[in-house]
């Protein structure tokens, strides 16, 4: 199956065994034999944070870079070890950070009207 180029600004599709594609380096046509259920997911592809090689690489052949924050407030914590409230329950991320928030609005709201913010 060849649906044919992934136009540019569309999200990457994956790659699924008999995919053929022509890159422009080599340019010869490369079919992709994965078994069946097997694929790649052919998104952006990151590099770890200490790892100074590729940055190296991007400057020498100016590939550009983009900065990619990989934050998801939907996704969960699981909070196994300690004792307390928090201890072995799941939570939303985006929800700690509401609390969080609140708490830290809470305590200088607090500071702020006994006239003591700032010093």
């Amino acid at each position: 199956m060849n649906p044919g180029p992934s136009p540019a600004g569309r999200l990457p599709r994956p790659s699924r065994g008999g995919l053929t594609v022509t890159g422009p380096w080599p340019a010869t046509p490369r079919t992709c034999e994965f078994d069946e259920g097997l694929y790649l997911n052919n998104g952006p592809w990151r590099f770890p944070t200490p790892t100074a090689r590729p940055a190296l690489y991007t400057k020498l052949f100016g590939v550009p870079l983009e900065i990619c924050v990989n934050d998801n407030d939907a996704s969960y914590a699981n909070f196994e070890k300690g004792s307390g409230p928090l201890s072995k329950k799941t939570h939303r991320k985006g929800k700690i950070a509401a609390d969080a928030r609140a708490i830290t609005a809470e305590l200088m709201a607090k500071v702020a009207s006994r006239g003591r913010a700032g010093r």
